[in-house]
């Protein structure tokens, strides 16, 4: 793991080195390219700098006072600057310094230059004077003079390698701090990654206080890290929720089975030691048998539809109809138990569904009802149907249900009734996870003059 996070360490330096090297040297490459075509414009504070210097030459030279010439000269010497130059008839400057001959001869030819916008061929300021001798002094302040700011032209300029070490140490230092900031954090990612494949299911991604304060503005103010080790967060949560669901499913199976197997072992022992009871506790076991046979039903059915595998094909039916022909069945056994049921429906709702599940879901939601309204009542089912959404409600008068319990009851193993009624607890898990396999929803609520009303919803949520 260090050698893979040291490779991407050292993969995000070099880019963004290599990115940083670029830009700076892009940047000083265009300064100097500039420069050394005089695209740099004079500024303000030069050119009026330029302007007292040539009216005091001027008039230094109108007056023929070279002493005042070289003491103006020793002045701005020592105040690190460059005087303009003085050249006569034959080029020669009066202050002693040397120019190009080439540069001499273009300045000594040239007409007066006294426009500041230089463009890219000006040579600099040019102006010719008369002094009081009877001579013409030409004064000539080169573009280069004006532009670094009256700085010496005789000055040698620093080393190249001091700005390049410069620009590298720099870009060394960023990147340094810019790959280390990336590929720790994907580090970090990584490990959790590692943990959570241990299997321990509490790892979280640690997040800063600052963007989990983002998070509470919008995801939009996370970059993309924030979002992923956010993902994680969540992911992981969902991988806690799921195998824990699993893990009290195993052991609520194994409760469950243990109950009946229970039963067998003493049935089969009361039959060794009185072989007259055989029959009767031959019956027992059958009875047994039969119960754990729809229990593991029960539990398959219930696993099939939490498989992530693909699910059974769906073909095109009217729900309305499937729900009608459940009716008539489950009145069937209402009625031979004192009690009735009864079922308005209208409209139809055709779709594509798998019609095992969906009748599976219908069955247990309105068995369930029979199975706890009171003798002597009716249980009342109701479908109201549009083109996108049907809505089909299942009205029992039993003794209801406490609002705490009424999202648990929808849970595996989870028996709200009265000791002694049949069931597993997985009728209603079956139903749940039926009808939200369709894109729908069931709920439970408590509908005035007591009892329980399940409704459930498939199709679009707001076509009801």
């Amino acid at each position: 793991m260090r050698v893979a996070m040291g490779r991407l360490f050292w993969k995000f330096f070099l880019g963004f080195w290599i990115a940083l090297v670029t830009v700076a040297g892009s940047v000083a490459a265009g300064v100097w390219l500039a420069r050394w075509f005089d695209l740099i414009p004079v500024s303000a504070s030069e050119a009026r700098r330029a302007e007292v210097v040539l009216s005091v030459t001027n008039g230094l030279l109108a007056a023929n006072d070279l002493h005042a010439l070289t003491r103006v000269a020793e002045l701005f010497k020592r105040a690190d600057k460059s005087p303009p130059y003085l050249l006569d008839a034959q080029g020669h400057d009066l202050l002693g310094r040397t120019l190009d001959p080439q540069l001499v001869a273009k300045v000594l030819a040239s007409p007066e230059q006294t426009d500041m916008k230089l463009g890219s061929e000006g040579l600099g300021l040019i102006q010719h004077t008369p002094t009081g001798a009877g001579q013409t002094i030409t004064v000539f302040m080169p573009a280069a003079m004006l532009r670094s700011a009256g700085k010496s032209l005789d000055r040698t300029p620093p080393p190249v390698w001091i700005p390049v070490l410069v620009t590298l140490l720099i870009s060394t230092l960023f990147a340094t701090f810019a790959a280390w900031h990336v590929s720790h954090r994907i580090h970090t990612l990584q490990a959790a990654f590692r943990r959570l494949a241990d299997g321990q299911l509490d790892t979280r991604v640690p997040m800063p206080q600052g963007r989990r304060h983002r998070r509470r503005r919008g995801p939009a103010n996370d970059d993309e890290m924030d979002q992923l080790g956010a993902d994680f967060n969540r992911m992981a949560q969902q991988l806690q929720l799921l195998v824990g669901a699993q893990q009290r499913l195993l052991h609520d199976v194994s409760h469950e089975l243990r109950s009946p197997l229970a039963r067998m072992q003493a049935a089969i022992g009361l039959a060794r030691q009185q072989p007259e009871r055989m029959p009767a506790m031959h019956e027992r076991v059958e009875r047994e048998c039969m119960r754990l046979d729809a229990l593991v039903g029960e539990v398959l059915t219930l696993a099939r539809m939490e498989s992530t595998q693909a699910q059974p094909p769906r073909q095109s039916i009217d729900v309305v109809a499937l729900m009608a022909e459940v009716c008539n069945d489950a009145r069937f056994e209402a009625r031979a138990a004192h009690r009735d049921l009864q079922f308005s429906a209208q409209g139809s709702f055709v779709a594509e569904v798998n019609a095992e599940l969906i009748c599976r879901a219908f069955e247990n939601v309105v068995r369930n009802a029979v199975k706890f309204t009171r003798e002597a009542t009716s249980v009342q089912v109701t479908a109201e149907a549009s083109d996108t959404a049907l809505l089909i409600t299942v009205r029992d008068r039993g003794p209801g249900v406490p609002e705490e319990a009424r999202t648990r009851m929808f849970e595996p193993f989870e028996r709200l009734g009265e000791a002694g009624v049949e069931g597993f607890g997985l009728g209603l898990t079956i139903a749940k996870r039926a009808i939200e396999s369709h894109g729908g929803r069931i709920e439970a609520h408590a509908p005035e003059g007591g009892g329980l009303a399940v409704v459930m919803r498939l199709g679009a949520s707001d076509g009801l």
